[in-house]
């Protein structure tokens, strides 16, 4: 009984069961698409990642080269600022000599464009070349002040020349003599060509590498692309301005895009160098590889779903059988209980008139008593009837057990409905002795197609049904007609009516009427009828009429002669 339970959906273990499958698959499910979400974000923040650190190993690279590049000035510089002939020249006031040595200078080193020489008051002494025009003195210069906060080299600013607008130049300076009093301050602009060079020579990839001064003004930039930098957030200057070593960091351009850049510093000529590229530009570069491990990662997610479709279906399927398997457990638990109580009716079916066959013929045996010829036939027409009553239910495990080995052969012939009515009623006469007769059947023939003694069953053991669930002493109807391609036969008493919802059972095995659980009886009666009926395709039903229960059954007609001839 508990494997039925358990296989009918009564255990609450298996509904537990039924609703944890569906909601462990869709929590398996849901954790798969977010753990590929959490992947496609963690791979796109990786990537992001590695592209800032791309730029900032190619920004220090760039600010390591720039600061060597810068060497030049700084040796020039030291090497006026320590030249004796220099100092010598400058004690002597000849500034013809003084001229002579800065323009030696110069043509010694290619990029060096320009030197003039200050004195310890911040006057203009001397310079070469006569052009541009050096600052008379260094009052309100950069690099003065630079020099007044205690340093002693100056790199940093980037001008044009007045009378060549295409040269840029790098402004210099240093003091020279005591750092604490010094004689003089050297300036020198030294030509960025070089710079520019190796600048052009650099390939960012998909980036731009900017070098600006201490200003923020973008002296140098790879290839001859568009400056970039005007289209970024105003703030990433000043916020480059405090910084005095290397980093990365997003950046925002004005239409909204993500730019990733990477940044260092160039000790010497204290300007910063500049790696940027636009993050969706920065991402083409492995978006090969990703969209390779997602068209990886489809599949499986494919997979995993087809296989939680699958476990659907197949869950699906078993709870199907298993509510079909309920059906069948409490159909077969109904017929258990109606087996068991056609066991406990038949007893009693049977031992009733046993009992009274019994008590008859040995009251007729016993040698003590004398009976009148009336008195025994009294006793004999009982045992009869008793016998009659005991044979019939006999007769109807008979009928139900070659039913149901499909035992019972049908020979199908056009025989009237009429006289098989007439022979069942014959049968029962014992039964019918006070009982009203209302026959109502036409002159003709009614021919069916069927078997004369099993539709004789069928109708025997509906009048018999009739008459046990009627009072004693009412009416019985009989009807009979044709209906087209069919033949009619209603049985009608004055019973109390089928309770609702019974209707539906009264023709199965075993089944008896709950209102009437007094009245004796196997429950096959109907249920052989069905099953006869059924046999000869035909139908058989039953409703509650006015005053009574109407029993109906339908075979298929037999063609009359005039149908024949035509």
């Amino acid at each position: 009984m508990k494997e039925i339970e358990k296989l009918s959906g009564r255990d609450p273990g298996y509904r537990s069961t039924r609703v944890l499958v569906p909601m462990l698959l869709v929590a398996i499910i849901g954790l798969s698409l977010m753990y590929a979400w959490v992947s496609f974000g963690t791979t796109r923040e990786m990537r992001i990642q590695s592209a800032l650190e791309g730029n900032l190993t190619m920004s220090q690279l760039s600010a390591r080269l720039l600061d060597e590049q810068c060497e030049d000035v700084v040796t020039v510089l030291n090497e006026l600022a320590q030249s004796a002939a220099l100092h010598s020249t400058l004690a002597s006031g000849n500034r013809a000599a003084l001229r002579n040595s800065l323009h030696f200078d110069v043509d010694l080193v290619p990029e060096l464009l320009f030197l003039a020489l200050y004195g310890p008051d911040g006057k203009l002494i001397e310079q070469y070349p006569a052009a541009p025009a050096a600052p008379t003195t260094t009052a309100h210069t950069e690099w003065a002040d630079y020099f007044r906060a205690g340093r002693t080299l100056y790199i940093g600013k980037v001008m044009t020349l007045p009378h060549d607008p295409k040269t840029e130049v790098m402004v210099a300076a240093r003091p020279w003599g005591d750092p604490a009093r010094p004689g003089g301050y050297i300036l020198a602009y030294y030509r960025l060509g070089r710079v520019n060079e190796w600048m052009q020579q650099l390939h960012i990839g998909d980036g731009t590498l900017y070098i600006l001064d201490v200003t923020g003004r973008v002296v140098s930039m790879t290839g001859n692309t568009h400056n970039h930098l005007t289209g970024l957030n105003p703030d990433l200057p000043s916020y480059l301005a405090g910084q005095r070593g290397r980093g990365t960091l997003i950046a925002r351009s004005t239409q909204g895009d993500r730019v990733l850049v990477g940044f260092a510093f160039a000790a010497k000529p204290h300007w910063h160098v500049l790696v940027l590229r636009n993050e969706e530009t920065a991402l083409n570069l492995t978006n090969y590889l990703f969209h390779r491990l997602s068209l990886l990662l489809i599949p499986l997610l494919a997979l995993l779903l087809a296989a939680g479709w699958m476990l659907i279906g197949l869950f699906q399927r078993r709870e199907q059988m298993a509510r079909q398997l309920a059906v069948q457990n409490e159909r077969l638990l109904a017929a258990d209980r109606a087996k068991s109580d056609f066991l406990a009716n038949m007893s009693h079916e049977l031992r009733t008139p046993l009992a009274n066959m019994q008590i008859s013929l040995s009251g007729l045996l016993d040698p003590d008593l004398i009976w009148e010829k009336a008195q025994a036939q009294e006793c004999l027409q009982l045992a009869s009837e008793e016998l009659d009553l005991l044979i019939a239910r006999i007769r109807n495990l008979l009928d139900m057990s070659r039913i149901e080995a499909h035992a019972n052969a049908i020979h199908k012939e056009p025989n009237d409905l009429t006289d098989i009515v007439g022979s069942a009623l014959e049968r029962l006469r014992s039964l019918l002795r006070g009982r009203p007769l209302r026959a109502d059947f036409p002159t003709e023939p009614l021919l069916a197609e069927c078997d004369y003694a099993q539709i004789e069953t069928v109708v025997v053991n509906l009048v018999e049904n009739a008459l046990k669930y009627s009072p004693a002493g009412t009416p019985l109807d009989l009807k009979g007609q044709r209906e087209d391609a069919t033949v009619r036969l209603i049985v009608r008493n004055a019973g109390g009516g089928i309770p609702p919802g019974e209707q539906a059972h009264i023709f199965e095995k075993f089944y008896r009427a709950s209102a009437s659980p007094a009245i004796g009886g196997t429950g096959l009666g109907l249920a052989i009828c069905k099953a006869i009926v059924e046999a000869h395709d035909g139908t058989i039903g039953v409703q509650n009429v006015r005053g009574g229960i109407e029993f109906w059954l339908t075979l298929p007609a037999a063609p009359v002669l005039s149908e024949v001839h035509q």
